[in-house]
Parts: structure tokens; C-alpha cells; sequence
């Protein structure tokens, strides 16, 4: 289940116009990063293209690079397998 992106208690009316058009894309990415940041195969996550830049929009991908220790690649690798069977 998608990881919901509360908005801070107190903003001003301009900073709550633009939580309520975050790009949807956050909330994934949240849930991306946090669940491969568990695991000690994972070295390093660099987000790139528009939501690295602040110019995504409701049609943006995802681009998300991740760094994996060489020899935890296949473990990693089938572990992803599984989660999309």
C-alpha cells in the first residue's frame, strides 16, 4: 500500500496549493526508496529527471538510479522477481 504524503500542520496558503499538486509519483518513489534503502545490497539511490529537478507532472516516470553491490545483484535481483509474480 502507496505510503500517503501528509502536508506539515502549519503552511501557508501558497505552500498548500502546491502539496495539493504534488506529483503522485512522490508518494512511489517514498516507497521505493524506503524499501531498498533496507536492504544492505543497495549502495546508493540518485533520483533523476523531472521529480529531481521539480518539474514533474501526473504523466512523469519514475527515474530512479540504484547502485548494488556486485555480489548481491542475483539476490536482489530475484527478490524484485518475486515481488512481481
Amino acid at each position: 500500500m502507496p505510503t500517503a504524503v501528509l502536508p506539515p500542520t502549519e503552511l501557508t496558503p501558497l505552500e498548500e496549493l502546491a502539496h495539493a499538486h504534488r506529483p503522485a509519483q512522490l508518494a512511489v518513489l517514498g516507497d521505493l526508496v524506503q524499501a531498498l534503502s533496507a536492504t544492505t545490497a543497495v549502495t546508493h539511490l540518485l533520483v533523476r529527471g523531472s521529480l529531481a529537478t521539480g518539474t514533474a507532472d501526473r504523466l512523469s516516470d519514475v527515474d530512479l538510479v540504484v547502485a548494488v553491490r556486485d555480489d548481491r545483484l542475483p539476490a536482489l535481483m530475484d527478490s524484485l522477481d518475486a515481488l512481481n509474480s
